[in-house]
C-alpha cells in the first residue's frame, strides 16, 4: 500500500475507517487511492446504488479489502510492529481465539504467549495515545519535506526543512529556475529533482522526447535529470521507455 496524500494529514478515526470527509466540498475521500465520492450523489457499486457515505464505505472494502488489510501492510517503519506482532493482530482480526492462534502458529508455543502479545500490543496502543498528545502538546511545526507517495528510497534524506529547501533552491537555480550545477550530496539532489518534477502535469502522457526537451529548457543534462526522476519515483515510464507520466503525489 503507498497511502494517498492526505493519508499523514488525517486524524486517527479518519484513518480506521479508511476517508476523510471535506465540509466545504461536501464530499468523502478515500485514503488509499484518493477517489472522491460527493455527499449527494448516487454512484453505482459493483451493481449496487448507494449515496456518497454508503458509496465510500462499500469502495474500501470492494476494492481495498478494507482498511486493516491496508494498514496491517505498511511498512514497518510505519506502523512500527514487528512480524510476529502484525501476524498475530491478523489472527485476532479473523477472530482466531488464543488456542487457535497456537494451532495455527505451533510456535509460539502456548496460549500464554498469545496473551503476552495481546497485553504488549494493549500497551503499544496507550503508548501510541500519549505520544499523539505530546505531540499536539509540542507544538512541533509541520516544516519537513514531505515525502511523495511513490517515493522509492525513503531515509534520512527526506530529513530537510523547507527553509533549508529554499536555501538549497537560491543556491542552485538561477532567478529563472534553471539548474546551476548537479549537487553532490543525495539531500540537495533530492531537493533539485522535486524541482524538475513540478514542471511535468499529473495525468500527461509524454514521450521520451518531450521529457527531455521540458527538463532541458532548465539544465542540459536531460539524460541524467530524467533517471533521477524515475529512480526516485517523480515519474514512472512503460519498460520501453515510449511512454512516461509523473506519479501521483
Amino acid at each position: 500500500m503507498i497511502p494517498h496524500k492526505t493519508f499523514f494529514d488525517a486524524s486517527v478515526e479518519d484513518i480506521a475507517q479508511g476517508y476523510q470527509y471535506d465540509p466545504v466540498e461536501e464530499k468523502y475521500g478515500c485514503l488509499v487511492c484518493g477517489k472522491e465520492f460527493y455527499k449527494d450523489e448516487i454512484y453505482t457499486i459493483q451493481d449496487q446504488l448507494v449515496i456518497g457515505k454508503k458509496a465510500i464505505v462499500l469502495h474500501i472494502e470492494k476494492e481495498h479489502g478494507g482498511m486493516f488489510s491496508q494498514l496491517i501492510e505498511l511498512d514497518k517503519k510505519v506502523t512500527g510492529l514487528t512480524d510476529p506482532q502484525k501476524n498475530i493482530l491478523q489472527l485476532l482480526h479473523q477472530g482466531y481465539s488464543d488456542k487457535e492462534i497456537v494451532e495455527e502458529n505451533p510456535a509460539i508455543g502456548s496460549s500464554s504467549t498469545v496473551r503476552s502479545y495481546r497485553f504488549k500490543l494493549r500497551e503499544k496502543e496507550k503508548q501510541a495515545k500519549v505520544f499523539i498528545a505530546l505531540m499536539k502538546n509540542a507544538g512541533l511545526a509541520k516544516d519537513f519535506m514531505a515525502i511523495h507517495r511513490t517515493a522509492t528510497m525513503v531515509d534520512d534524506r527526506y530529513m530537510i526543512t523547507e527553509k533549508e529547501m529554499d536555501k538549497v533552491n537560491k543556491a542552485y537555480f538561477t532567478d529563472e529556475g534553471c539548474l546551476i550545477q548537479w549537487p553532490v550530496k543525495e539531500k540537495k539532489k533530492l531537493i533539485v529533482i522535486k524541482q524538475f518534477a513540478d514542471l511535468f502535469e499529473t495525468g500527461v502522457i509524454y514521450t521520451e522526447k518531450e521529457i527531455n526537451t521540458i527538463i532541458q529548457t532548465k539544465f542540459d543534462d536531460y539524460a541524467l535529470i530524467r533517471r533521477y526522476l524515475v529512480s526516485y519515483g517523480f515519474l514512472d515510464r512503460k519498460t520501453d521507455g515510449s511512454e512516461y507520466w509523473k506519479c501521483k503525489e
